[in-house]
């Protein structure tokens, strides 16, 4: 039984994750995570913060840049920012 299913993550969130660590949407989990992903290292994790800020048009500073460990962070980071809107 899958306990974090891709649906646990807001679809852009998903596709936008896919795209930078060259992975499938559905293999997108809110705990993927550098651990998970081998691609997820530092040069690509500023990839990940690039695209963020340029797909939902939010300034990461450098307390939130450290916040981000997993897709549930990069998720809650873009809900308190309001880039997203929380899932119900």
């Amino acid at each position: 039984m899958d306990v974090d299913p891709p649906s646990d993550v807001d679809p852009q969130i998903r596709r936008l994750v896919a795209r930078v660590f060259r992975i499938a949407p559905e293999d997108v989990r809110a705990t993927s995570s550098p651990a998970t992903i081998p691609a997820w290292d530092s040069m690509a994790h500023l990839e990940l913060v690039m695209a963020l800020e340029s797909e939902f048009g939010a300034q990461l500073g450098p307390e939130e840049i450290l916040e981000v460990e997993d897709v549930a962070s990069v998720q809650r980071l873009l809900v308190r920012l309001g880039a997203v809107r929380a899932s119900a």
